[in-house]
C-alpha cells in the first residue's frame, strides 16, 4: 500500500506496517498547485498555467524595427 501526502494533507501521525509513505508536495518554484486522481485513478498534478495566443509568435526586436519600420505592425500582443 502507498499513502501520498502533502503539506496541505499531512502524513498521518502514526505509520502503519506495510505502507509506503510518499510526499508529493511541490518544491519551491514549481508551478504545481495541487493534485488529483484522473479518470484512470492515476495521481496527476494540476498545473496553474496560463497561455496567451500571442506566445505563438516572438516579438519583432525593437532594433530591427528601428532599422526597417516596414516590419510594423508588431506581432499581436507584443506592442511596446
Amino acid at each position: 500500500d502507498i499513502c501520498f501526502y502533502s503539506k496541505s494533507n499531512p502524513k498521518p501521525s502514526s505509520n502503519e506496517a506495510g505502507v509506503t509513505y510518499v510526499e508529493i508536495t511541490a518544491k519551491d518554484g514549481d508551478n504545481v498547485t495541487t493534485y488529483a486522481l484522473n479518470g484512470d485513478n492515476c495521481l496527476v498534478y494540476l498545473l496553474d498555467r496560463q497561455w496567451s495566443d500571442h506566445q505563438y509568435l516572438y516579438p519583432v526586436p525593437k532594433n530591427a524595427i528601428d532599422i526597417n519600420p516596414n516590419l510594423l505592425p508588431q506581432n499581436p500582443g507584443w506592442d511596446y
